[in-house]
């Protein structure tokens, strides 16, 4: 048996080839194709020495992911090909492994609250793709959360102010809109957290009252809220308070149309 490693320039015509001995590799993830095949388009693709993988009896083994990205993309990428492996060496294969996630990125940059900061910064990020879906997260490349934090960097004060709120929700959440709130107005802002937290000088028709009693209702409650409902009546609180407006009722539906920020609009969005 014979190994070899060669460095070859794979071509979507060529990936396509070497898909076509794709026998017994895993389900593919269409998410995480997507996610590959668009950091090949924006150019964020580098060399790393991962290889695409071939057994003795010519199967590919590893790299069905990194292989349909490369056809997605229809852009070609250098990468290691290994071939003559042991067809048993499948089994084997990553094994062990722990696949970088964005908080590690960060964390190696030295950033603190690195594991709330790489979520809060997703949850920017789909804003900023999707100001009417904050809440739905995509697959980001550590170079998009990356390039977020350096057009957004005050963010990383509001990683740990908000520790007083994450009772009542996620502390990623929190500090996304905590940030995003900032934007509008930042003392609004640093008003509508502490009162939210203390529960100090709200009256009846409050929008911060009914969130906190919604919020605290939730975290009692065994049937849980969906994170976009939560995100939903933050949204709509704060903008009722910012705006000096009370309310009766604090709630919202898939049927109603997601709260935008009141006052971002007029920002740029980053696609």
């Amino acid at each position: 048996m014979t190994i070899t490693v060669n460095q070859e320039t794979i071509t979507p015509e060529l990936a396509a080839e070497f898909l076509k001995k794709n026998k017994s590799n895993r389900p593919l993830s269409s998410k995480h194709v997507i996610a590959l095949a668009g950091s090949i388009e924006r150019g964020e693709w580098m060399f790393t020495g991962e290889s695409i993988k071939f057994s003795e009896s010519d199967t590919l083994l590893d790299g069905q992911h990194r292989l349909s990205a490369i056809v997605m993309a229809g852009s070609a990428v250098d990468m290691l090909v290994v071939k003559g492996l042991p067809d048993e060496a499948f089994h084997a294969i990553d094994i062990g492994s722990k696949k970088r996630g964005l908080s590690d990125v960060l964390a190696i940059a030295g950033e603190k609250n690195y594991v709330v900061l790489s979520a809060a910064l997703a949850v920017i990020k789909a804003w900023e793709v999707n100001q009417e879906q904050i809440i739905s997260y995509g697959q980001f490349s550590a170079q998009q959360i990356e390039e977020v934090l350096s057009r957004h960097p005050e963010v990383r004060t509001h990683a740990s102010i908000r520790d007083g709120v994450k009772s009542m929700m996620h502390p990623s959440l929190a500090c996304a809109l905590s940030y995003l709130f900032s934007l509008v107005d930042s003392v609004k802002t640093d008003m509508f957290f502490d009162r939210l937290q203390h529960g100090v000088g709200l009256e009846k028709g409050s929008p911060i009252l009914l969130l906190r009693d919604r919020l605290f209702l939730n975290k009692a409650s065994k049937s849980k809220l969906p994170k976009k409902e939560i995100a939903a009546l933050i949204i709509k609180s704060f903008n009722a308070f910012e705006q000096g407006k009370t309310m009766g009722t604090l709630r919202w539906g898939d049927n109603e149309k997601f709260p935008l920020i009141a006052g971002l609009n007029k920002f740029k969005v980053a696609k």
